[in-house]
């Protein structure tokens, strides 16, 4: 994650055997890698409902 006001980076590893929640706040880039073989599964809830005339994603890179 990468928040766009500050430029503070953090990475957070998650394993198979974790039950937990990762919360993204308001303008931090975001994006998920799946380091090994074996399928991932992930649920994303949103706050509020999708409306593809007010996007708010924009394309950035931050994973190597």
């Amino acid at each position: 994650m990468k928040d766009l006001e500050t430029e503070d980076f953090e990475t957070v590893k998650i394993s198979s055997d974790d039950n937990i929640i990762v919360k993204v706040p308001v303008n931090v880039v975001h994006a998920f890698k799946n380091d090994t073989d074996q399928p991932m599964v992930m649920l994303a809830v949103s706050s509020r409902e999708y409306n593809p005339d007010d996007d708010d994603t924009y394309p950035m890179v931050i994973l190597q």
